[in-house]
């Protein structure tokens, strides 16, 4: 590609696995040799699709008869549609070979092909076009390298060069890059071109044309590659998949060549398969492999495939030789080749295509097969640009005071306004006159900034993160982005106030309900539609406001757009966007539906502008929060030190605010304090939205919400981030639900919750409560700092999945069928925790009694963990061991006593309480502080029990076991004939005094002994095989 054929460079940012693809410009017109690619021509061809695993042009399934097309082969590109020359002197022997497809490598993408793509529409021939050039390709030893902005602009602008060309068959994104077992690192961005592609063709309103992949004749990895170009979520798969394949040479068969055992290796694969390069490379080619293609034994599986090669190149596997304008056989090879094709007819009645195939799982990792240095798709890369903040005169007049902007004078502070600023800001709260115009790039100055070891641990884990396919419900999206998301980002986005009881709570209460399904119901068809406030909408929940998308994804909030618009989702739009509201506005399309969520201004004529500003954009619903007149201590939030937070844009006040109090406070100083209800009338005068008011939390303020007219409440706590101890949304629904049904009022006002929803069950639940849907924030979120819009697809599609699955299994069609009756609430207000729920269950078992507690359950995430240098990322870890490893025995052990006394108080019986620590209490290895610290803590916590139950008759040990053995105990590899010593080497054995590595019978005998040993309490009883004894010396 001509650098002058681009008059402007790519815009927009790259999300984690998926982009909003920018708009490539316009190319120069006036040029002659500037391609209009309108497709004129005198000849239309229909445009052919994809059904299951076969081609279609129109209602016809469409068979591929092509032929590899480059006249003077890889070494001069020359690209022969952009000169009628040589493609009229072809054509007529393409017709002659029985043609309708041919494939080209490369092209000019800066040239006009009307001409040529004309005349092979009028000679019934489409383009099987490749997108790469000698120029721009994917390099296999580099892949990351080549995999560039550069790259991708001449991939886009071929596909602009021939997307509007009825006969443009389809586009390959690649061809051979997997040539070798060794080469396989670069699947993952071959994956990311052909998701690049169709993404740009759908962003641009192209018709849908294939995309797919060409694959190099390579046995140990070209299925391999096959699974992986089909597996996962529809946005990353490809839309179909070819292989080159030379095995049949003459004389030969349908088995002699292994065709039949690449239709059996083929038969359930679900997308449209062919051979993008077929002819024998070692003897004689008479072509007789041309009739076999187009039998059915192989079209129930196979569309034909492209002869490799038209012309004679260097490699001597041409079927014609071109000397100039003369063109003449090579042997009999036209012969041969053209009587084939020409008297072999395609099968009948869709030739055994199947639409039943099934969507691949990913192939695991092998010495065939290594993705590993890529297992999630690539990022999209954006170029470069230099772009600057506009000058003012008043530093003063800046929402978060001067400190900050003097921070950053003379310098670019691009890098930390971006995430935490609306673009349009400085063009809608600065006087036009403090505009001093753009700075020119070259008088700043630049700083050196110092690398930063957290940064490149974040990074390095980015690049071993899961691949998308690998989250299979919404927590794993979490635990995803905790390990690649910035700290500070991370700290924001998952901070709760105070303990955070209340959020974590908010899901464990919707543990406490439980179903009551009913069974023999036609549930073949699932409705999952409803309404919200006179929207209809696909599935009843919606994205609930949340602020800072940037923080998570260069592109905001505008990515949760996208993602909703796909699946009918309802977006509110929140106040604290880093996206404009234009921008996420105009990220819509048609008729989808968009909510503001607003935090009211202590001047109101900000607010009254906005409210109104959204209602001409078209927003169907106010969502007023109510429950933030000062927002809550997020400790996490703070500790992250979000000092140079500069943003919101409605704050009015000078620089007041405690920046050392995190990112929450920093952008929220404007919110008023002295909302009340004498204002709803106010904004009732303001609007004609509905009006709702979110963040209710309690029966007596949905009533008199009724009361003053307003259309709905949400029920929430605000995920948890305001006042802690604050009860869920759910258990506050099934208070208000029954109160509002016995005045009559439930048909008054919408009821909305949100807080804690991870499953669909949830939603069920809220559903049958009453709520008219369901806000869901965080999880989105996450999935969208992970992995973009493919993460957030991926998580609605999850949700929607789990929820026409336990729709089946309630036994309702349809969301209004929903009711109260189908759950089970009576334990929704017991705020217990699940220790305490575990003892209450364990005491109905056994009546009471309990001779025996073993507190075995651990947190390992200490093991090899975070570095003690290693700042929040190392506290995290350090809490949840102490939670889990030390905390969780001490309160087992409490919530049990009641049991284990009664069992001790019968005559002659004591009661034991076995603590499970490890000999990491007593040596320890590299970044073990947090588990070593709690294991420890084991020892002392059983020798103060030990005391103070003595006189309950309750004796307290600890057992430390060392290397026990555990991953084949287990009935998977009972089925699979796994031994216990699997895995396991000579010196792993030999190490231990004892021969031998430990097993899970030796911890079941100490328990035994300890259980029974009357006269042990206080004691420690090492089960390692003798290792803790071992002298050891350096080798």
């Amino acid at each position: 590609m001509k650098a002058a054929t681009i008059v402007a460079a790519l815009v927009g940012t790259a999300s984690a696995n998926f982009l909003h693809l920018p708009k490539i410009a316009a190319r120069a017109t006036s040029s002659s040799s500037a391609s209009s690619a309108s497709g004129t021509s005198s000849g239309s061809l229909p445009t052919v699709t994809t059904k299951g695993n076969a081609f279609f042009a129109g209602d016809s399934r469409f068979y591929i008869r092509g032929v590899d097309y480059q006249p003077g082969g890889s070494s001069e590109a020359t690209d022969p549609l952009a000169d009628e020359s040589i493609c009229s002197r072809d054509i007529p022997y393409f017709q002659k070979l029985g043609l309708n497809t041919t494939r080209v490598y490369t092209v000019d993408n800066s040239a006009n092909h009307d001409k040529c793509m004309g005349l092979l529409a009028d000679a019934g021939i489409y383009l099987a076009l490749d997108v790469n050039s000698p120029k721009y390709s994917l390099n296999r030893a580099e892949p990351e390298v080549s995999y560039n902005s550069d790259y991708l602009q001449s991939v886009f602008a071929t596909i602009d060069a021939f997307a509007n060309y009825s006969n443009t068959l389809l586009f390959f994104s690649g061809n051979e890059v997997i040539n070798s077992d060794n080469s396989t690192t670069a699947a993952p961005y071959v994956k990311a071109v052909t998701r690049d592609m169709r993404q740009y063709i759908a962003e641009r309103s192209y018709r849908s044309i294939p995309v797919g992949y060409s694959a190099a004749d390579v046995s140990s990895n070209q299925y391999a590659m096959a699974r992986y170009m089909d597996c996962g979520d529809d946005a990353m798969r490809s839309d179909f998949y070819a292989i080159n394949n030379y095995e049949w040479c003459d004389p030969s068969s349908y088995e002699e060549s292994g065709w039949s055992t690449l239709v059996d290796q083929y038969s359930n694969y679900s997308l449209p398969l062919f051979m993008s390069e077929y002819g024998c490379i070692t003897n004689t080619r008479k072509w007789t492999e041309a009739a076999e293609l187009y039998k059915e034994e192989m079209t129930k599986v196979f569309s034909g495939g492209i002869a490799y090669e038209y012309s004679q190149e260097g490699n001597g596997y041409g079927i014609y030789k071109i000397d100039g304008n003369s063109v003449s056989p090579v042997g009999n090879q036209p012969e041969w080749l053209g009587q084939e094709l020409n008297s072999t007819s395609d099968p009948q009645n869709g030739g055994g295509y199947s639409t039943n195939g099934t969507k691949q799982d990913c192939p695991s990792q092998s010495d065939d097969w290594d993705t590993s240095l890529s297992r999630a798709l690539p990022f999209p890369p954006s170029p470069a640009a230099s772009r600057s903040l506009r000058c003012h005169r008043v530093p003063p007049e800046h929402p978060g005071g001067p400190k900050i902007i003097l921070k950053y004078a003379g310098k670019d502070g691009t890098e930390e306004y971006d995430p935490i600023h609306p673009p349009d800001t400085l063009d809608k709260f600065l006087d036009k006159s403090k505009h001093l115009g753009e700075v020119d790039m070259s008088t700043v100055e630049q700083e050196e900034k110092e690398e930063d070891p957290e940064e490149a641990e974040r990074l390095e884990r980015v690049k071993r993160m899961p691949i998308l396919e690998q989250c299979y419900n919404l927590m794993d999206f979490e635990a995803v982005a905790r390990r690649v998301m910035k700290k500070t980002a991370w700290a924001y986005y998952s901070s709760g106030a105070d303990d955070e009881i209340t959020m974590r709570e908010n899901h464990g209460a919707f543990h406490k309900i439980w179903f009551r399904p009913r069974i023999l119901q036609d549930v073949e068809n699932i409705d999952l539609s409803t309404t919200m406030l006179g929207s209809k909408v696909s599935i009843p929940f919606y994205v609930t406001a949340t602020a800072l998308g940037k923080l998570g994804n260069p592109e905001g909030e505008v990515v949760l757009t996208r993602g909703a618009r796909k699946h009918n989702v309802i977006q509110m739009i929140p106040t604290l966007a880093s996206c404009s509201f234009d921008e996420i506005v105009d990220a819509k399309e048609g008729d989808q539906v968009q909510w503001l969520q607003l935090y009211v201004n202590k001047n109101r004529e900000i607010t009254e502008r906005i409210v109104k500003h959204a209602e001409s954009r078209g927003c169907k619903g106010l969502f007023i929060t109510v429950d933030a007149p000062q927002l809550g201590r997020r400790e996490k939030d703070m500790r992250s030190k979000f000092s140079d937070v500069g943003s919101n844009v409605q704050n009015t006040g000078g620089d007041n605010v405690d920046r050392s109090q995190g990112a929450a406070r920093a952008i929220s100083s404007f919110i008023d304090p002295a909302l009340s209800w004498k204002d709803i009338p106010w904004f009732k005068s303001i609007t004609k939205m509905p009006i709702i008011l979110k963040g209710v939390q309690r029966v007596e303020d949905v009533i008199r919400a009724v009361s003053v007219g307003c259309d709905g409440v949400v029920l929430s706590n605000h995920g948890g981030r305001q006042l802690d101890f604050a009860r869920s949304g759910v258990e506050v629904l099934a208070e208000v639900m029954p109160e509002l049904r016995r005045l009559g009022l439930d048909n008054k006002i919408e009821v909305f919750i949100d807080g804690g929803i991870r499953r669909a069950t949830d939603i069920i639940k809220a559903l049958c409560l009453g709520a008219k849907g369901v806000g869901i924030g965080r999880p989105f979120l996450y999935a969208m700092s992970a992995y973009g819009l493919p993460g957030v697809d991926r998580a609605m599609q999850l949700l929607k999945d789990e929820m026409e699955m336990n729709m089946r299994l309630i036994g309702c069609n349809s969301v209004d069928q929903l009711g109260p009756e189908f759950v089970d609430t009576r334990g929704l207000s017991m705020h217990s925790t699940e220790i305490q729920k575990a003892a209450q269950s364990a005491s109905k078992f056994f009546n009471g009694k309990l001779d025996c507690l073993v507190n075995n359950a651990a947190s390992t995430s200490g093991v090899g963990g975070p570095h003690l240098s290693d700042g929040q990322s190392f506290i995290d870890t350090w809490h949840e061991a102490l939670e889990t490893n030390l905390t969780g025995p001490m309160l087992m052990s409490q919530a049990c006593l009641p049991m284990l006394e009664k069992f001790a108080s019968q005559e002659g019986n004591s009661s034991s309480i076995i603590h499970i620590s490890s000999t990491r209490a007593i040596q320890s290895e590299l970044n073990n502080e947090p588990y070593s610290t709690t294991k420890a803590g084991i020892l002392g916590l059983t020798q103060s029990m030990a005391v103070s139950l003595a006189d309950r008759r309750i004796r307290v040990n600890t057992i430390l076991p060392g290397w026990i053995n555990v991953s084949n105990e287990c009935k998977e590899a009972d089925e699979k004939g796994e031994k216990w010593e699997d895995g396991l080497s000579k010196e792993d054995q030999a190490w231990h005094l004892t021969g031998r590595v430990g097993k899970v019978e030796d911890m079941l005998k100490a328990v035994e002994y300890l259980v029974h040993a009357d006269f042990a309490t206080g004691t420690e009883v090492v089960v390692d095989g003798g290792v803790t004894r071992k002298m050891v010396y350096p080798e």
